[in-house]
């Protein structure tokens, strides 16, 4: 949570539009706290929702991907695009349908994905982004920003 914390607010001072940063869900549950993030998403207005997960446990895993609505969603095309040129040598490993990590997120009516930028517990991955979630903030608003421009979407991300 708090690396991810750096880097949603890194995205958000980057990030040309409007954004909020939401980085805490209230419920009892997962389920609760997605119904609850649903209507706070709807009040504030947001067109596009991005959700930072931190990757690991995998042991030898290494590389980046975007859960989604659908395998080729051009909000994670984009992302996933912005993160490939600021880090070429890194892993795509595609964009993944939810399999039950991040459902409930994903099935908000609006744009949404989930990233998953690196695993935490790979070494050469962590020395690449673990002192640098500024960078890595600054990289996923430039794919949001792109995907907001071709879609001709109002930019106001949460």
């Amino acid at each position: 949570w708090t690396y991810n914390a750096q880097v949603a607010l890194a995205a958000k001072k980057a990030f040309p539009g409007e954004s909020v940063v939401i980085s805490a869900y209230v419920g009892a549950g997962y389920g609760s706290a997605q119904r609850w993030l649903g209507e706070k998403l709807k009040q504030i207005g947001a067109t596009v929702a991005v959700e930072l997960h931190f990757n690991a446990g995998m042991n030898r895993a290494t590389g980046y991907e975007v859960l989604a609505k659908c395998a080729a969603d051009p909000l994670s095309e984009s992302i996933r695009a912005s993160i490939r040129s600021a880090w070429p040598e890194g892993r795509d490993r595609g964009t993944k349908l939810a399999d039950g990590r991040g459902v409930a997120f994903l099935s908000h009516p609006l744009p949404c994905v989930i990233v998953e930028p690196f695993f935490g517990d790979n070494s050469e991955d962590w020395r690449r982004w673990g002192s640098r979630p500024e960078e890595l903030g600054e990289v996923i608003a430039r794919g949001v920003q792109r995907y907001a421009q071709k879609a001709e979407v109002p930019t106001k991300v949460s």
